[in-house]
C-alpha cells in the first residue's frame, strides 16, 4: 500500500517517538511487536458524527436483543401459567 508524502510526513514523528521509547525500555516489547498498530491508531482519522452513529446503532441493536429475551421469558411465564390454570381445571372437573 503506497502512503501519499503528506500521510507518510504525519506518520515520521509518530515513528520516531516509538523507536525513541524502545530504546528507553519504555513499553519496548510490546511497542516492538504493535508499533505499527499503534501508529495506524495514532493517524487514524476521527469522525465524532460517525462514532455517534456507531454508538447509536450498537445500543440499539442491544436493545432489541434484550427485548426479544424479555419476550421469550414473558413467553414462558405465560405457558407455564396457562399449563398450571389448565391443570387446576382438569383436577376440578374431575372432581
Amino acid at each position: 500500500m503506497k502512503m501519499n508524502r503528506q500521510k507518510k510526513k504525519d506518520v515520521e514523528p509518530y515513528k520516531h517517538a516509538i523507536e525513541e521509547c524502545i530504546e528507553k525500555g519504555i513499553l519496548a516489547d510490546y511497542l516492538k511487536r504493535k508499533g505499527s498498530e499503534v501508529v495506524n491508531m495514532l493517524t487514524a482519522e476521527y469522525d465524532y458524527e460517525t462514532d455517534i452513529e456507531v454508538q447509536r446503532g450498537e445500543a440499539y441493536d442491544e436493545g432489541r436483543e434484550e427485548g426479544k429475551l424479555e419476550g421469550k421469558l414473558e413467553e414462558r411465564i405465560l405457558q407455564k401459567i396457562y399449563m398450571k390454570q389448565n391443570l387446576q381445571l382438569l383436577r376440578f372437573q374431575n372432581c
